[in-house]
């Protein structure tokens, strides 16, 4: 079971602190499993250290955003506290996201401090969601803290087309992250939107690229969430309302070997399930097509 702390609202942080409050690391401190309302155990915590990202991807981010005031948002040393009060109460897979997590001023700080509960055995893995602009700077560091893969956002090798859909990013700079990554021993996974009438003619391209290096790959569907401007998303993303041409899709990629199977009947499934108590049309962030990467 996944937990998903986005360090946004006042309301949350009001929260955190009062459960923090209640249960310090330490003696006396709590340490039952923490279990949903469906009795499964959360092992899995992802928590989002900033809102702030050095892109401007059209289906997430209006091209002026505003930002948090940095008073509200939790410091490096309580994003430590609150991530080891989770540990202790069983999540064993951490991931950090953003906004773009590697933009965070000091992040390295927070990683290595969570290293430690690698090192004691009560975390299995510390892993990180980036867009992958910060890669060549940072991926030695992070293998050296004790991070064995990540993920990376690229929806596209369209170099043109990526610069339409980030704004601001440069593809050059996000695959030569790809290759510092590898080159450090770093495992990748590709997250990539599906874009309809954008990038959905790429799938096969990009399947064939990532395998090709060893990568594997999860198709998104994207669900505007927050402020993203006019019109800068007219299409909708490629999901439960195109399993036709997740159809055609299989049958074209049917004739190429891939190292997984793919799992194209699983888009309704996988993103319904995510959305189980939305409106079909309620915004929300991006969710998986399917269950597994292909």
């Amino acid at each position: 079971m996944v937990a998903d702390l986005r360090n946004l609202q006042n309301p949350m942080q009001d929260s955190v602190e009062t459960a923090l409050e209640a249960r310090e690391i330490g003696g006396g401190a709590d340490r039952r499993p923490l279990v949903d309302p469906f009795g499964r155990a959360i092992s899995y915590l992802r928590v989002s250290v900033t809102d702030r990202c050095d892109f401007r991807c059209v289906y997430c981010m209006a091209e002026n955003m505003s930002f948090l005031p940095k008073a509200e948002i939790l410091t490096l040393e309580e994003l430590d506290r609150l991530c080891s009060a989770f540990i202790a109460r069983g999540v064993r897979k951490l991931r950090l996201t953003g906004g773009e997590p590697l933009v965070r001023r000091g992040i390295m700080t927070l990683v290595n401090s969570l290293s430690r509960h690698l090192r004691s055995g009560q975390l299995d893995e510390l892993t990180v969601t980036t867009n992958g602009s910060q890669l060549e700077k940072y991926a030695g560091d992070l293998r050296a803290a004790g991070i064995r893969r990540i993920n990376v956002s690229l929806d596209t090798l369209d170099a043109e087309k990526f610069r339409a859909i980030t704004r601001w990013g440069s593809l050059d700079k996000v695959l030569a992250g790809i290759d510092v990554a590898q080159s450090a021993g770093l495992k990748i996974k590709i997250n990539a939107v599906a874009l309809k009438n954008v990038n959905e003619d790429e799938f096969p391209q990009l399947l064939e690229w990532a395998h090709g290096r060893g990568m594997d790959l999860t198709l998104i569907e994207v669900m505007p969430l927050g402020e993203i401007g006019e019109g800068a998303l007219e299409q909708r993303g490629v999901g439960p309302d195109d399993r036709a041409r997740g159809k055609d899709l299989q049958g074209e990629l049917s004739g190429r070997r891939f190292r997984r199977e793919m799992n194209f009947d699983g888009i309704e499934d996988g993103s319904q399930r995510n959305r189980r108590d939305r409106r079909p049309d309620f915004p929300g962030p991006a969710v998986p097509m399917s269950d597994r990467s292909i």
